[in-house]
């Protein structure tokens, strides 16, 4: 249902928040696919709402990872959202190679997987001359 409704989208963010009530997630600006490939974005950011923390892709680096049997997720296995999540015991939150973080599964407050209690994928549509944006 994920790639049915966000594929092709430009500038998500998707907002994570855990069964321990942990708040984080990413942006991209190029969005997602369903071509099973990693995609570069020099504008995408993992975050942590709970730390007020931003983490940048680290240029030249893949930022998206875009497969047909996957959700949102973003490279290195930052995040990583399963197709069937509801039913996993657990995802990966691993802050690593590719977006400038201090630890690893630092957005997870240290813990490398984490249950989904809500998830949100949003677009961001730019506002142009006169033109509203609903």
């Amino acid at each position: 249902d994920f790639h049915k409704i966000c594929d092709g989208n430009t500038n998500i963010v998707v907002l994570i928040k855990t069964k321990d009530g942990k708040k984080f997630g990413g942006y991209t600006s190029i969005g997602f696919s369903s071509f099973n490939r990693s995609y570069h974005d020099d504008t995408a950011f993992i975050f942590s709402i709970d730390k007020r923390e931003i983490y940048p892709n680290i240029h030249g680096k893949s930022a998206v990872d875009s497969f047909y049997n996957l959700g949102p997720c973003f490279s290195g296995d930052s995040i990583k959202i399963f197709d069937n999540f509801l039913k996993m015991e657990g995802l990966i939150a691993k802050n690593g190679g590719n977006f400038e973080t201090n630890e690893d599964y630092q957005i997870n407050c240290g813990k490398r997987t984490f249950e989904v209690e809500e998830i949100e994928v949003l677009e961001f549509i730019e506002k142009k001359d006169d033109d509203y944006v609903i």
